[in-house]
């Protein structure tokens, strides 16, 4: 008797079909190797927003962002730029940034009307009669859910610091070119940015001015005298120098060059020789 072929190739495509059956319910039931991403990883997704402005001290940010230091310390981060710093306040209060590259003054006030905001980092000191120390704030918040990434950001600081230190000419085209495209830039001659050494000095408490929390409470008192803000502020958990602290004990990781104290940004050079 003749073989149908029609009827062989009907009982041969049984074990194929018999074998997407299987696929369609592996997949139905989630049979796979791979772990469903945790919380965590699903948050680290999502960029931290930080904010900098028209302080030429904070341009060693702009540093880190064009040579990938956040990505080098596993830090999803989008610098955001702002014309005028007074805006990049703002959208730390109402929450579009995660971080932001402030005034000491500022984040007092807004510690006064509710904010949850800590100090991570120290970024260089302010003229003016009280020492109004910039720094990066970030919120109560972001330091809970991401501290890794809060982490990259202070890494990537100090990383940035080296990069100029090491390429001083580098450094500075690019900050040349970051700050001529944007018309309300205006440098600060005298404005030296915080290393290391500088931040573990500041944040450990102290009774002057040149420790940061004995400044801030220095600033309150005016800032409540003047009518600035109603209330004086509980600033006792105003300063967070745990990330600066780690990054000092893995220094030998990250930084390649000794500092130089002298160093200053100055224009129309950015960075110094």
């Amino acid at each position: 008797m003749p073989v149908q072929l029609s009827r062989v190739l009907r009982f041969a495509r049984f074990p194929i079909a018999i074998g997407l059956i299987g696929v369609g319910l592996c997949a139905l039931l989630s049979c796979t190797s791979n772990p469903a991403p945790t919380p965590r990883e699903i948050a680290a997704a999502v960029p931290a927003n930080v904010g900098f402005s028209d302080r030429s001290s904070w341009l060693p940010w702009e540093v880190a962002r064009q040579k990938h230091l956040f990505e080098r310390h596993r830090a999803n981060v989008d610098l955001k730029w702002f014309d005028r710093y007074a805006e990049s306040v703002s959208a730390l209060e109402s929450g579009l940034l995660d971080a932001n590259n402030q005034r000491l003054t500022d984040t007092i006030r807004a510690i006064a009307l509710g904010e949850e905001w800590a100090i991570v980092l120290v970024t260089d000191l302010a003229d003016g009669n009280l020492p109004n120390f910039g720094h990066l704030a970030v919120t109560r918040q972001q330091i809970e859910d991401r501290p890794e990434i809060v982490q990259g950001l202070v890494n990537a600081w100090f990383d940035s610091l080296d990069y100029i230190r090491s390429q001083p000419d580098k450094a500075d085209r690019i900050a040349a070119k970051f700050a001529q495209k944007r018309a309300n830039f205006t440098a600060t001659p005298t404005t030296t940015p915080f290393g290391l050494e500088e931040n573990l000095k500041v944040l450990t408490p102290g009774n002057d001015i040149t420790h940061l929390s004995y400044a801030a409470e220095a600033i309150a008192g005016v800032l409540l005298e003047n009518g600035s803000i109603s209330v004086r502020p509980d600033l006792s958990q105003l300063l967070d120098d745990r990330f600066v602290k780690a990054y000092k004990l893995g220094m030998g990781n990250f930084i390649t060059s000794p500092p130089n104290p002298h160093r200053k940004f100055i224009g129309p050079r950015y960075f110094a020789k």
